[in-house]
């Protein structure tokens, strides 16, 4: 994935540019019964156009879990997670679980990530009410002093930011093996974070900042195509390969 993010900075005579990119490689397991494994390797680099060579960080965000269904209405999750979802580095428990089948009306929550009311109508078209956070950590020049302090050691500072999105999903699938989905509603909560690198050099969990603030409310839209291949050969029970399909995506 790639992502560019550009934050504006009243008074700085330098526009900073700051990019995202990275992979993310999952493994699903399913032991033929009712028990899911799922692991996600996501290591990424976060990196400040304005001086590449200086700003560019490597990290790497995880997450390991088991889903159990004890009935095709049912669904638990525990696991452990990394994330930097929230605008920080945080080592965090994951607790989710799921009530209703999923080709019905179901309701979905999985900390710290989603909370979703979810509808399928039909195979070919889900509406769905959702809230779930969106953010990251990037990192940043400090070569116009964003942070005045140890200047020699603080060349490059850390950006934290996170969102609540909140609204409503359509997801409609004209053909097996296209989907299209469409988003809006509005976005609260809106964190930003500023981290020296030399004051949380020895910091082992999350970052302590030097500046916060919380921006106002906006409306977003979001949309996207979503394109399938494959073929599953062989399985044990529908439920599963339908499990692993809504764990993957969540």
């Amino acid at each position: 994935y790639f992502l560019s993010y550009n934050p504006n900075f009243s008074g700085l005579a330098e526009k900073h540019i700051l990019q995202k990119n990275g992979i993310d490689i999952r493994f699903i397991y399913n032991n033929g019964k009712r028990s899911i494994f799922f692991v996600d390797f996501s290591p990424f680099s976060t990196v400040d156009k304005q001086n590449r060579s200086e700003t560019r960080v490597i990290r790497m965000a995880s997450l390991l879990l088991l889903s159990f269904s004890p009935s095709t209405k049912f669904n638990l999750r525990l696991g452990l997670t990394k994330s930097f979802l929230w605008g920080n580095r945080y080592y965090l428990p994951v607790i989710g679980f799921r009530i209703g089948s999923l080709n019905r009306l179901n309701f979905s929550l999985q900390f710290p990530r989603i909370m979703s009311l979810n509808y399928p109508l039909s195979n070919k078209f889900q509406i769905a009410l959702f809230t779930k956070p969106q953010g990251g950590v990037f990192s940043i020049s400090n070569s116009d002093t964003l942070y005045a302090a140890f200047l020699r050691e603080n060349k490059v500072i850390y950006l934290g930011r996170y969102e609540f999105l909140g609204g409503i999903r359509i997801d409609i699938k004209p053909v097996n093996f296209i989907g299209m989905y469409v988003s809006v509603g509005k976005s609260v909560n809106n964190y930003l974070a500023l981290y020296s690198l030399h004051f949380n050099r020895r910091t082992q969990g999350s970052y302590i900042p030097f500046f916060k603030d919380e921006q106002g409310r906006t409306a977003f839209v979001n949309f996207g195509i979503i394109a399938y291949f494959g073929k599953t050969k062989s399985y044990y029970q529908r439920k599963n390969i339908d499990e692993m399909i809504s764990i993957n995506n969540e």
